[in-house]
């Protein structure tokens, strides 16, 4: 059990020292962007208004690459042939953002560095059995091998239309990727998806709405290449069909919504690579009048679903997990076909309406409520302070969890530095946050100190119902893109717990610290911010 807890703890240092490091690429890629003039500017199907930085990518490689030293991935045997085709696949994304490629170019280049992970790597579908004909051929394996690489880095590619959508699925596929590499020891997997893991929640605080920095196509190219790369190589050898479907579960959004566009021009009779439409599946939840929020929510929750049951299926009920998914999916597009059909934009916009009025209700904090706030900050750091001593006091927690706890801390105050600095909010330092919480909970729980917890729940409760209910600060009814990345994270480990020996107490007293933090700590919009929101969606609607 020590040696398993060990190696989760030593893939978590990894995705720490990811997110540090992706933290200050961020700064330099949007000078980058500054300097050679690589924006992401708005027409016709674009969802943002102004023009965006599109050099996410270029924070994300650069990391990939810092840290595939510091790991020493060189030891692998195809680490070489990995980098160059991850290295082609990059400047082929920053060529296009700064030169918009033909996508012709584009699919050449896909096509070599496909070969270079098919024959150098020797990473393909494993197709046979007791199949006969034509799937009998290594060929076929071949064939099949380049439809899913090329179609998955352009599918993730193509999702890339909202902010935190293409990244968010991203990173909900890499933490399933994890679990799966780390249980069937593909340790090069593992590493490799633990350090674009740890870039996404990273890049994630600044392409949430509304995003500062965008993917790019170096960004989404890539994601997708080491998606379709990473899935396949932990893909299960039965060499069945379901070793062919089975990889398709982590991106099953994507790869749905790719096929439905192909689909959809070829019937049109227009060129499916050069014909853009704005009839994607984000752009429906739009076009429905869902915010940007709402429709992430809807696409993380979707993806949280499917790389689960992808995560914690066995090879002999897989099948069961893939009809589940595709009948999912197919639901959601009936009920957003219905939706469509019934004008429920209408009644969707109302309630907007009713939430921003809500929101409208918050007023900024009275000299009493700056008090009792000031009161609440104090018992979190007495909290802290007390979890820090007890966790070096205590001999027999393990060595590995203290240095996680102090880098987890640094993480977090890296992510809020950065922000600064970029003068924007770190939108997913939540989700950092709640790991703190889980870690001096673990700490505090393990050194038998529960009367602390209870004191600081205590103390916090009276302002915590002063500001949900009296204030009308609704804001734990409002589910956030970081409460579903949370809440993944959650399941998932929890049915790791057997294995990794993880106390389900310490998840539980540390979700509800963090939903005390989040109706206490919550930045509130000022009433001008949000009446230019309202004023900008009424003006939207009015114009549609």
């Amino acid at each position: 059990m020590y040696k398993k807890n060990s190696e989760l703890l030593l893939f978590g240092y990894i995705i720490l020292f990811s997110v540090i490091l992706t933290c200050f690429f961020v700064i330099l890629s949007l000078n980058t962007a500054k300097k050679y003039n690589i924006y992401d500017h708005p027409d016709e199907r674009k969802i943002h208004k102004n023009p965006i930085p599109r050099t996410g990518g270029i924070a994300i490689f650069s990391s990939f690459i810092t840290l595939s030293i510091f790991t020493k991935l060189w030891n692998y045997d195809y680490f070489l042939p990995f980098l160059l085709a991850n290295t082609l696949i990059f400047l082929t994304g920053f060529a296009d953002d700064k030169l918009n490629l033909k996508a012709t170019t584009k699919l050449i280049s896909q096509f070599v560095a496909a070969s270079i992970i098919i024959f150098a790597c020797g990473i393909r579908f494993k197709i046979g059995g007791n199949y006969t004909g034509f799937w009998n051929l290594e060929f076929a394996s071949i064939i099949l091998t380049y439809l899913w690489i090329i179609g998955v880095t352009n599918a993730i590619n193509l999702i890339d239309g909202m902010d935190g959508l293409a990244s968010g699925i991203a990173l909900f596929a890499f933490g399933g990727i994890i679990l799966i590499a780390l249980n069937k020891n593909y340790t090069f997997a593992a590493i490799v998806a633990s350090i674009f893991f740890g870039s996404l929640v990273s890049f994630l605080s600044f392409n949430l709405p509304k995003a500062i920095i965008f993917l790019g196509d170096s960004g989404s190219l890539l994601l997708g290449f080491n998606l379709a790369i990473l899935s396949l190589n932990i893909s299960y050898k039965t060499g069945t069909i379901i070793s062919v479907i089975f990889p398709s579960l982590f991106v099953l959004i994507p790869v749905i919504d790719t096929v439905a566009a192909f689909v959809r021009r070829i019937l049109k009779k227009q060129n499916p690579l050069k014909t853009p439409d704005k009839k994607h599946i984000h752009h429906k939840l739009i076009l429905l009048k869902f915010s940007h929020n709402q429709a992430l929510i809807i696409f993380y929750i979707l993806s949280g679903i499917f790389t689960t049951i992808a995560v914690n299926a066995k090879s002999k009920n897989l099948l069961k997990g893939i009809v589940i998914s595709l009948s999912l999916i197919f639901l959601f597009w009936i009920i957003i076909y219905a939706f469509e059909k019934s004008k429920v934009d209408q009644k969707i916009n109302k309630f907007n309406e009713f939430t921003n009025k809500l929101k409208e209700k918050i007023t900024h904090l009275n000299n009493k409520e700056k008090m009792h706030l000031f009161i609440v900050k104090i018992s979190f750091a007495v909290f802290y302070t007390v979890s820090l001593y007890v966790a070096f006091k205590n001999h027999s927690a393990p060595k590995e969890m203290k240095n996680l706890y102090i880098l987890l801390i640094f993480t977090y105050l890296c992510l809020i530095s950065s922000a600064k600095i970029l003068k924007t909010e770190s939108k997913n330092r939540f989700f950092i946050s709640f790991w703190i919480d889980f870690l001096a909970v673990f700490f505090i729980l393990s050194a038998n100190f529960q009367p602390v917890i209870f004191a600081l729940l205590i103390i916090a409760f009276p302002f915590f119902f002063y500001r949900v209910f009296l204030k009308k600060n609704l804001i734990l009814i409002f589910p956030s893109p970081t409460d579903i990345l949370i809440l993944f994270s959650i399941i998932n480990i929890c049915l790791f717990s057997v294995q990794y020996g993880l106390n389900k107490n310490t998840f539980i007293f540390a979700m509800i610290i963090y939903l005390f933090k989040k109706a206490i700590f919550k930045e509130i919009p000022s009433k001008q911010t949000e009446n230019e929101n309202y004023k900008t969606a009424v003006d939207s609607n009015t114009s549609k």
